[in-house]
């Protein structure tokens, strides 16, 4: 089977995707991915690593800016070939049927199960500070490895349960979540501002560890691109959904980082070790950390099936093209999900999650994967621009070519900084995914 192909000269002897997502839910699927834990973790560290409350807020805006050139890239490739793996279809497209199945290999193998055992692992801490299951009959790291695995399990069966079901799940913690920052965004008025120093005498100055923390909480803008052959009116609403949601969360990421500035101060939310709670504390000091451990708990819940719902897709693709992961294909036509492919992503994540054991190995494990692929897509909008210069593209890039190339420098720095900060865990990461071509010539 090519994956040239369009949808309606592909076969139909088997049950395929069909578009059941609106733009709502394509917008709220982009969101609960997003707003995962990243804000939440990386707000003290990069307040550590800027001289003030103002360049604070103006990188958290910058990250927001460079998310939206990459959105428009994807954006692009998206409404030009609305397919289902999105990424995979357009690098295969573009350098060719070895490139795309390492794109399908590294998100099974790498990218996938880390990044969903990346968002379980917060979620299991949080829980665990409310719940403490378990507590003197195993180690506090036991009982959290299982409530991560339950997570895992437990969502990816409601994602084998039907895509209404997962869209439903999506929906309601979505908005739940933002709900919950929301009511955070209105503690200044319950509380006078600290004065924030113009500049601080415990910060190491360091802007690009900020921005890498910035735009690690920017990641999943990509998401939706992945289940594209399922979106309705895909050519408008694939660039409507990746707009829409990074102007939502990067006016949430803003002003949330206002309110610690607002309550905390600079110096207090460079050493705070959970910015939520500490300045959810000075206004309900009885309740802070039962609120924000069930609200972040959501948060990473959220993101926890949404990367579980699109993963999947990828996966689906991959053995629909390559017949030695003919396992991984297959749509149940009576939950109009990729079963199979959800089954064998569920069985990797947990082993992954035994493997790792907890969030920053997990995040190590996919960094330098994850912005490599980013960069194969920037170079994929210039190829195709070149390559299939008669198609139709419904969104087309402001500014070419300068965005695509502003996009593929953003991650070939990331790339750098990624190796740079942990050689063995980003080594390991680039093998397993170079294991894969292997495989292929095989």
């Amino acid at each position: 089977m090519s994956s040239f192909q369009d949808s309606d000269s592909k076969s139909s002897s088997h049950c395929r995707p069909s578009p059941n997502i609106s733009l709502l839910d394509a917008s709220s699927i982009m969101i609960g991915v997003i707003i995962g834990v990243g804000v939440f973790e990386s707000s003290p560290l990069i307040a550590s690593s800027l001289p003030n409350g103002q360049s604070v807020l103006a990188i958290w805006v910058i990250g927001a800016l460079l998310s939206v050139v990459g959105g428009m890239c994807f954006a692009e490739l998206a409404t030009t070939y609305p397919e289902e793996g999105g990424p995979y279809q357009d690098l295969t497209r573009a350098f060719g049927r070895p490139v795309g199945f390492l794109f399908g290999w590294a998100l099974l193998l790498v990218v996938r199960p880390g990044t969903i055992v990346a968002m379980a692992f917060p979620f299991a801490s949080y829980y665990y500070a409310i719940w403490p299951i378990g507590k003197g009959m195993v180690s506090p790291e036991n009982a959290k490895l299982a409530l991560a695995l339950v997570a895992i399990v437990l969502l990816s069966i409601v994602n084998i349960v039907g895509l209404k079901a997962s869209t439903r799940t999506q929906n309601v913690l979505t908005l739940i979540k933002l709900l919950g920052i929301g009511s955070i965004l209105l503690l200044p008025i319950f509380h006078s501002s600290e004065v924030s120093p113009p500049a601080s005498d415990l910060n190491t100055i360091n802007y690009g560890l900020a921005l890498i923390l910035v735009l690690f909480a920017y990641g999943g803008w990509s998401e939706v691109t992945l289940i594209a052959g399922e979106v309705k009116n895909p050519h408008k609403n694939l660039s409507r959904s990746i707009f829409l949601a990074l102007a939502i969360v990067g006016a949430l990421y803003t002003a949330l980082n206002f309110v610690f500035l607002h309550v905390l101060g600079l110096n207090e939310l460079s050493l705070s070790s959970a910015a939520a709670m500490d300045a959810v504390q000075r206004v309900a000091p009885d309740y802070a950390g039962t609120l924000v451990s069930i609200l972040i708990c959501l948060s990473a819940l959220g993101a926890v099936h949404g990367t579980i719902m699109t993963g999947a897709r990828v996966s689906y693709v991959l053995g629909e093209d390559h017949q030695s992961f003919k396992f991984v294909s297959g749509w149940s036509p009576k939950t109009g999900t990729p079963v199979p492919a959800l089954i064998v992503q569920c069985v990797l994540t947990v082993l992954v999650a035994l493997a790792t054991r907890n969030f920053g190995n997990a995040v190590i494990y996919t960094t330098s994967v994850v912005w490599l692929f980013y960069l194969l897509c920037g170079i994929a909008v210039i190829i195709l621009r070149k390559k299939d210069k008669n198609r139709n593209r419904p969104y087309r890039l402001p500014f070419y070519p300068l965005v695509p190339i502003i996009f593929c420098a953003s991650c070939i720095y990331l790339i750098y900084s990624a190796v740079d900060y942990d050689p063995r865990g980003s080594l390991i990461a680039l093998g397993v995914t170079m294991l894969g071509m292997v495989l292929y010539r095989w």
